[in-house]
């Protein structure tokens, strides 16, 4: 296990990033506006990068046609800046944004390239050339902040970046042109969005799915911009996507009035709905096992301290790792989770409490690894044979393979 302290103010984003050598960093950006590099294998700071004069809100890894990797990051100060985090040293510095950067992304070309965008408070998503300093392309205003971004695949074989307003609108772009002309604008939604994500379909074809923060997941056909589905859900409803083997892709759901309810983005339909009764449902994540199965995990926030595993085809309950009510687990609310697959095959179950502990179980309910923390863990993130666990004052960094 690994410790990885920044004393220097609350991580607002974090990301790994591949190195040419076969190592991955972890790269975490600060309020304080710099951004450092961790070993997550011996918990040591490689370095740290400063320059920006306010938090860094964003963070993205953007892979080279060379092999190479650059880091990205995104600022309260308006600009992005692109690192090399292999020596720590600046390539670019790109600006143009007037307000904070809210998102990055990479969205990949029909050519092979890969371009860094970048969507700002200031109403506008910018395209950058990754290997020089040049905007490839810049996106009109919108009427309000861009809040999320996704890459989406068109029919037609291309890639779209799709970007959410605070205006309730996406727009679909061209990112080789900026332009917006013929492709869709999607209209519907009251408020802010919360999240974009493309969820692709069995019969092979793609949909945007949005969720707002007052109570819609909305399914859109991203050649024409038409609804397709809408989906009526309370606000403040954790979702997540589940890929199943049989090559389908539901949404779980999972609501303040304690209610799972699994759907088909194909058709819209809800498939189950499951009343528990442990309070509302606060946090979900997708556990593919060994076996093949793939089962949603949810967290009741407030209310047990329990995990439960459900089954996303049949809605029925396949394991509980017990809370408070049992000698073996957590004493106060649940704050994250995450599925955590070992060197063996195996999956393990990361859950985040309240009470400033890490606990990683067996999905029969064992109890695996306890690990206590300083503070309550704000997410949690398993990536190669690391588990990120993001902490209000840094980032700890437990190996995997050694627990």
């Amino acid at each position: 296990m690994r410790r990885l302290k920044d004393r220097t103010g609350l991580v607002e984003a974090l990301c790994s990033v591949g190195l040419a050598d076969g190592r991955t960093l972890l790269a975490s950006g600060s309020l304080n506006g710099t951004v450092r590099l961790w070993d997550p294998a011996t918990g040591t700071e490689e370095c740290v990068l400063a320059g920006h004069s306010s938090p860094v809100a964003a963070l993205c890894s953007v892979g080279l046609a060379d092999g190479r990797t650059l880091l990205a990051t995104g600022s309260h100060d308006g600009t992005v800046r692109l690192r090399d985090p292999a020596v720590g040293s600046q390539k670019y510095l790109l600006e143009g944004h007037t307000d904070l950067v809210a998102a990055l992304c990479t969205v990949g070309l029909a050519d092979g390239r890969e371009l860094l965008a970048s969507a700002s408070h200031d109403g506008t998503v910018r395209l950058w050339d990754p290997t020089k300093s040049n905007l490839s392309a810049g996106f009109r205003r919108y009427d309000g902040s861009i809040t999320a971004a996704c890459s989406l695949g068109h029919a037609d074989g291309s890639t779209l970046l799709a970007t959410a307003s605070s205006n309730g609108t996406i727009q679909a772009w061209d990112p080789l042109t900026g332009a917006q002309e013929h492709l869709p604008l999607f209209e519907g939604h009251t408020g802010s969005f919360a999240s974009l994500c493309e969820v692709t379909l069995a019969d092979g074809r793609t949909l945007l799915a949005s969720a707002s923060h007052f109570g819609a997941i909305r399914l859109w056909d991203p050649a024409s911009g038409t609804r397709v589905h809408s989906l009526k859900i309370r606000p403040g409803t954790a979702w997540c996507s589940v890929k199943l083997a049989d090559g389908r892709t539901l949404l779980a759901t999972g609501s303040s009035g304690g209610a799972i309810c699994l759907w088909d983005p194909a058709t819209g339909a809800q498939l189950h709905r499951t009343d528990i009764d442990a309070g509302s449902v606060r946090v979900l994540c997708s556990v593919e096992l060994a076996d093949g199965r793939t089962l949603v995990a949810t967290a009741s926030g407030f209310s047990d301290g329990a995990v439960r595993l459900w089954h996303p085809v049949t809605g029925t309950r396949q394991y509980m790792i017990e809370g408070s009510s049992r000698s073996t687990g957590h004493a106060t609310s649940i704050t994250a989770v995450c599925a955590v697959k070992l060197p063996d095959g195996r999956t393990l179950l990361a859950i985040g409490s309240g009470d400033r502990t890490v606990r990683l179980w067996d999905i029969e309910g064992s109890l695996a690894a306890q690990i206590p923390v300083r503070s309550v863990p704000r997410a949690l993130v398993a990536f190669d044979r690391t588990l990120a666990v993001v902490l209000a004052s840094g980032v700890l960094a437990v190996d995997i393979e050694s627990l």
